[in-house]
């Protein structure tokens, strides 16, 4: 059975949800043309079996944005939107049009991603449509090799030393949560985990060393190792802050509904207010405030303002393990990371950082 099949929609054309298709059409500004399954009807029906409700959220946006931009393109230079006729031409003259605008190497390479896992889906359909290949790895741009944003240690020390800080003086304010806050920066600091990864873990997850079935990009689910530095902060947390927020006035223990990713597990940290989903689950965004919260008051003992985000954590992580295993591919499992296509990154830096060591005096 496939994945359409068992949300309900069958695979056949005739089901190509033409309420959805005439809503995001109107949504994202895509020409009306003739036509009944045509290009962008076909990656709505992509959209609803391979990526809604099973991708990030941001994952899914930045597809609409990618297909949208494609399809306006598309419209405009072959007066149609027949996904017969979408060819490796078409694709490629594309893509040379947002080079010619300026777009950057990585803002081309997700549009180029984007078709190219769209085609490769259509063309393992039983009903595939197309006639040929449109898309080609050729088409893909090298993109400058560059160093990630990872924070140097006295930064480091300055973000730990605030959040320790928060600790003490905002223990008695019923609206904050530095320990969890605390939490939070460690973790994120110690095993290079993905804001989304974070979010979603859930309490049963945490079994003392380790975060079972942490669920990854590509549906792949890993145990990451929770280091000596990082239980402290946690199980504190856990056992203060955490566990206060989850007493009903009685003294009773209240459930915490969990997100789709944890099974319906109560989630591991807690946000201050229930969201849309009716979850307490924190959001990236949230996490985001939690860091810039750190960052100000770290600022406070610093000549410079101290800037940090979560994706810096985990470059910072990243280049640790590099630093200390010299294994790109042992990196790459550490990060979570597929392959060793993305660790590349920390080489350079850290050659740089032994080249300083060999020249100080």
């Amino acid at each position: 059975m496939s994945r359409g099949e068992e949300r309900g929609l069958l695979p056949g054309t005739e089901e190509l949800a033409p309420r959805m298709v005439a809503d995001k059409m109107a949504e994202l500004g895509v020409p009306k043309v003739s036509g009944d399954a045509t290009l962008f009807s076909w990656f709505v029906l992509y959209m609803q079996l391979e990526v809604i409700g099973i991708k990030a959220k941001a994952t899914e946006e930045a597809k609409w944005q990618d297909m949208r931009a494609f399809l306006r393109w598309y419209a405009e230079a072959n007066k149609h939107l027949a996904v017969e006729m979408w060819l490796k031409r078409d694709t490629a003259g594309f893509l040379d049009v947002l080079e010619a605008k300026g777009r950057k190497p990585a803002t081309i390479n997700r549009a180029f991603h984007t078709l190219r896992t769209f085609s490769r889906w259509l063309r393992m359909r039983p009903d595939n449509p197309l006639r040929d290949n449109p898309v080609h790895t050729s088409m893909e741009r090298i993109q400058p090799q560059r160093e990630p944003s990872k924070l140097a240690a006295p930064v480091m020390w300055s973000l730990l030393k605030a959040a320790d800080n928060l600790v003490l003086t905002e223990a008695k304010n019923k609206n904050s949560r530095p320990v969890r806050n605390r939490a939070i920066l460690v973790v994120l600091q110690e095993t290079g985990l993905r804001v989304s990864e974070l979010c979603d873990l859930s309490l049963g997850q945490y079994e003392g060393k380790y975060f079972r079935n942490v669920k990854r990009k590509g549906r792949r689910f890993d145990d990451v190792y929770v280091p000596k530095k990082a239980r402290g902060p946690l199980n504190e947390y856990i056992e203060g802050e955490r566990k206060k927020d989850t007493k009903k006035p009685d003294g009773s223990i209240a459930t915490v509904k969990g997100g789709k990713s944890s099974g319906g597990d109560e989630c591991l940290f807690l946000s201050g207010r229930v969201n849309k989903r009716g979850t307490r689950r924190m959001h990236r965004d949230s996490v985001a405030n939690v860091l810039e919260k750190i960052a100000a008051e770290a600022g406070k003992y610093s000549d410079e303002g101290i800037e940090v985000h979560p994706h810096m954590l985990r470059h910072t992580y990243g280049s640790k393990v590099m630093a200390k295993t010299s294994s790109e591919s042992q990196t790459a499992t550490f990060l979570g990371h597929s392959s060793t296509k993305y660790t590349g990154m920390y080489i350079g830096l850290t050659r740089q950082e032994r080249e300083d060591l060999l020249d100080e005096d």
